[in-house]
């Protein structure tokens, strides 16, 4: 579902986690515009993790996760998939909190990880190439 939307070039925000987004430049090629993750302020007060240096602010813009498309996708009910993600979420907040390094994939787009108290999103490059067609 995230993946769905990135690569339609949609900013997605993952409340108490963060924001998937574009740079926004009108006369920019698309197959130029990387995307980016950012985490959110709430995550970053709350776990007492920095952002990896040169990282963007949340896009205001971006909608929200929308459950029932998640449900819709997972084939599962939409008060269902809120408990899972709201669970991961909790278990990754709680890593990072303790001071643990944490990964999470989020595939097919790429991995967050945790290390040192700096938060990371990497984008995985086949994603980048085959789904957005941006050159690596």
């Amino acid at each position: 579902m995230l993946a769905a939307k990135v690569t339609a070039r949609k900013a997605v925000q993952v409340p108490k986690f963060g924001s998937f987004s574009f740079p926004s430049d009108p006369g920019a090629d698309p197959s130029d515009v990387r995307p980016f993750f950012a985490l959110s302020g709430e995550f970053i007060r709350t776990c007492k993790v920095r952002a990896k240096a040169g990282g963007r602010p949340g896009s205001s813009s971006a909608a929200r996760l929308n459950m029932l498309e998640v449900s819709k996708a997972a084939r599962q009910g939409k008060a269902v998939c809120r408990v899972v993600v709201d669970n991961v979420l909790k278990r990754v907040s709680e890593a990072v909190s303790a001071g643990r390094p944490v990964t999470l994939a989020l595939n097919p787009m790429g991995e967050f990880s945790v290390r040192r108290g700096i938060g990371t999103f990497r984008f995985a490059d086949a994603f980048v190439v085959d789904r957005l067609g941006i050159a690596p």
